[in-house]
């Protein structure tokens, strides 16, 4: 039986003012992206409106006249054009080519450096000649481009070695270390000059620090690394501003986002500051990542892909968006929408085309509009989101690799990432528990800023770079009565990627290190690692307690001892769950794969592990009372009841919906059975009714409901 507990805190759903409103666009937008398929004519047009297709795209200098002349709203693709911030496969190959042919920084200038005079011309002329054509005919958004990349994607290579990004690299050291004595230092080097400094390539560093355990010194390698994210960001920036003058009012973003990387400028806490709307790529919890960082009124949208077909899975997916508040879905596309039929008469919807057209309409109608870019509720619950760990984990990732780091494209780190694998387990394990969550940066970390109410537990995944200012907040987190939790030893390098000798949060965890391993790489544990009895992982061997008293297992109930810190002896294979009291608080270094979760959750020879890891923090989250959004119980369903508590204006829906797109089997599963009966236990009495068909569902605390598998089901909570 999935459950989210038999106990549920105060916490209301009625009364949770304290989250920021964002004032977004009327409706569920549905847009379909112009790729192949029919031209624009009055009987395709009239097709799009049927099936509930809201907009569709003008693409680079296509004049959008004809589109308007249609009666069909659009949005402006491409603005910047292809090929300078989106470098395509054959600008991006040729030099990869080279690079591994002769290991020569001559190869890496990029085909259009983007702080070159030159290619900034470029981007503006084409920005302000586009949208000025466009605007006459009101756009509903403005993408300066698609996949844009300081390289291609997040792909491995070190962009850029040309005499622009060198000049503009050596002043951004002088701006960040001040002096050369103090960069010398931090690099180990001996330059006399900041016009001396000569990035280091990544071969280079790997040659230096792989090979004889961790690597001592990346700060060289990170600040070329991070030089680059920000030269994205301010070309995007740039770019925008310019578009911005010429459409006041019209959102301007980009489409194709990464999930955060080591290569291609994907640091979203910076991206997301330049732009009004972003269309990401769901890999690796770049959704939640992006919904937690975003400014307000920044319009979030995915695209819908039509996989194999399948219509159930394609309107899961579709409904799957809305439940999460965003602002709409470009449908990929023209093409496979509309069928390949040369002997029909018009424009004919594909089974693509059809299991949307049976849906859309229903999405962008009037009854939709609370779900348009509603605001997630964030809960109290916030993970540390750390783009020097990124990096790191990158570096460790891909310690044998050799020479062929630089094939570790985008599509290989989905699924050998230990950082993608940590963000999105912690994601998955939150939702299966049935907490609301947010992620944060250091510097909210740093000033105890933080959107919505202030969380009760601060959560470190793999954060193992961390400068001692975040390290000492941290702390003080936890002294002030929050619970801390970190999956491995955090903060063993600085946010410059320099390894310490004593890293600043052992002592706050109750550890030491004493030689031992760490069992960890891309995103799952390596032969010979130690596993619990339930199949649970521990990631490292070399952490002993310190200052705590130590237990075989974990107490069943609260005591002087259990209050005071404790760890879990396994033995040969070391100790896990390091628990101390701080101040008012509470930390726990569990020091287990967690990042294993989210490949194992919907495997049904991994439920015990999962069950586990689980329990474990539920009963820490219990005893901190951390509350869940509502409890919700489906007889004879996995724990994968995923709870969504939308808000806009005044007015809030719940979402409970099946959370497994990720395991075709368990989906296909699911919906042979079909709808089920749940129980939902709300914190307080309220009135809920069906979000679609206004048919009330019930009064009170205690809700007996209906669970659609494939849509979902969503109620509007009243008071009562």
């Amino acid at each position: 039986m999935a459950s989210s507990r038999r106990r549920v805190g105060s916490v209301t759903l009625l009364v949770l003012a304290a989250v920021g409103v964002v004032r977004s666009q009327d409706r569920f937008e549905a847009i379909l992206w112009r790729h192949e398929g029919p031209t624009p004519s009055a009987a395709w047009a009239a097709a799009l409106k049927r099936a509930g297709i809201t907009a569709v795209s003008v693409d680079q200098a296509e004049h959008p006249k004809k589109i308007a002349d249609l009666g069909l709203r659009f949005y402006l693709d491409h603005a910047a054009g292809k090929g300078i911030l989106h470098l395509r496969d054959k600008q991006f190959r040729p030099a990869l080519a080279e690079y591994e042919r002769t290991r020569s920084t001559k190869a890496l200038e990029r085909p259009w450096p983007l702080l070159s005079g030159r290619t900034r011309a470029q981007l503006l002329e084409l920005v302000r000649e586009r949208v000025a054509r466009a605007v006459p005919h009101k756009p509903l958004l403005v993408s300066l481009d698609d996949e844009i990349s300081a390289t291609r994607l997040a792909n491995p290579l070190d962009f850029c070695f040309a005499e622009s990004s060198l000049t503009g690299f050596r002043a951004w050291l002088r701006a960040r270390y001040g002096t050369i004595d103090a960069l010398n230092r931090t690099w180990g080097a001996t330059y006399e000059r900041f016009d001396d400094v000569f990035p280091r390539t990544t071969d280079e560093v790997r040659k230096r620090e792989l090979g004889f355990g961790l690597p001592q010194n990346l700060a060289d390698w990170n600040d070329h690394r991070a030089f680059m994210d920000s030269v994205l960001q301010q070309t995007i920036a740039l770019v925008a501003d310019a578009a911005r003058k010429l459409a006041p009012g019209v959102p301007v973003g980009f489409e194709g986002g990464q999930a955060p990387a080591a290569f291609g400028g994907w640091d979203w806490a910076q991206l997301l500051e330049a732009v009004d709307y972003v269309e990401p790529y769901d890999i690796g919890g770049t959704r939640e990542l992006v919904r937690s960082l975003k400014r307000p009124g920044t319009r979030h949208f995915e695209t819908l892909f039509p996989g194999d077909g399948d219509a159930s899975f394609v309107v899961a997916q579709l409904y799957d968006k809305a439940a999460h508040g965003l602002a709409g879905t470009i449908v990929w596309s023209n093409g496979r929408f509309f069928a390949d039929d040369p002997l029909a008469r018009g424009p004919k919807l594909s089974s693509f085309g059809r299991a949307l057209a049976a849906e859309l309409p229903r999405l962008t109608s009037p009854r939709a509009n609370v779900l348009a870019g509603a605001e997630c509720f964030a809960g109290e619950i916030a993970i540390l989101e750390s783009q020097a760990s990124v990096r790191l984990h990158w570096m460790l990732d891909s310690a044998r690799d050799g020479r062929t780091w630089t094939r570790r494209f985008g599509s290989y780190e989905r699924t050998h990432s230990t950082s993608i694998a940590t963000r999105l387990s912690w994601v998955r394990l939150l939702q299966d528990l049935g907490y609301a969550f947010r992620f944060v940066t250091p510097r909210q970390v740093q000033i105890a800023r933080w959107s919505g109410r202030p969380p009760r537990v601060l959560i470190l995944a793999g954060a193992l770079a961390m400068s001692r200012r975040t390290a000492r907040a941290v702390a003080a987190f936890a002294a002030a009565g929050g619970l801390v939790v970190a999956d491995e030893a955090p903060a063993r390098y600085d946010d410059w990627l320099m390894r310490l000798s004593q890293p600043p949060l052992d002592e706050l965890f109750g550890c030491h290190r004493d030689g031992g391993k760490r069992w960890l790489r891309e995103g799952k544990l390596v032969r010979g690692a130690a596993r619990l009895g339930s199949g649970l992982g521990v990631v490292a061997t070399s952490l002993r307690p310190e200052g705590i008293t130590v237990a075989s297992e974990l107490p069943g109930a609260l005591s002087e001892v259990d209050r005071l810190g404790h760890a879990e002896n396994l033995g040969k294979h070391g100790w896990c769950q390091f628990e101390r009291s701080v101040g008012q608080g509470r930390a726990v270094l569990l020091n287990l794969a967690v990042c294993e979760y989210s490949q194992q959750r919907l495997d049904q020879s991994k439920i015990a592990a999962c069950r586990d890891l689980r329990a474990r923090l539920r009963r820490l989250f219990d005893r901190n009372r951390t509350r869940e959004i509502a409890i919700v119980r489906v007889r004879g369903y996995p724990t994968l009841v995923e709870r969504v508590l939308l808000t806009k204006g005044r007015r809030k829906v719940l979402v409970v919906r099946a959370n497994c797109l990720e395991g075709r089997a368990v989906f296909d599963k699911l919906v042979a059975r079909g709808e089920v009966p749940m129980t939902i236990v709300l914190p307080l009495a309220a009135k809920i009714t069906d979000l679609w068909t206004g048919v009330l569902i019930g009064r009170g605390r205690r809700i007996e409901a209906r669970l659609d598998p494939v849509r979902g089901s969503f109620f509007v909570v009243e008071p009562f």
